[in-house]
């Protein structure tokens, strides 16, 4: 991870350890470090957790207001330009 890129500024580096047997396992810089104790070293949820990442469930949704969606539905193939109406004041 973090150990293997040529970042010559990272200071903060710390030694991981897998916490059930307390062997070193590496060098990590903080946030890395922080980051995979947040699994507690289970390799499975570490893989669910990538998986996600790269296959989102939801897919890749983007929010779109109301006036963009309705002038992508005029400029689409098939369908005719229409005509703006004003609602009239009662």
């Amino acid at each position: 991870m973090c150990g293997r890129t040529k970042q010559p500024k990272q200071r903060h580096l710390h030694v991981d350890h897998d916490h059930r047997t307390k062997k070193v396992r590496g060098i990590l810089c903080w946030q890395h470090n922080a980051g995979l104790r947040k699994f507690r070293d289970n390799p499975a949820w570490l893989d669910n957790a990538a998986n996600y990442l790269l296959f989102p469930p939801a897919g890749f949704l983007y929010a779109e207001s109301a006036d963009t969606a309705s002038a992508r539905r005029r400029r689409s193939p098939g369908n005719k330009p229409t005509k703006s109406v004003r609602a009239s004041a009662p």
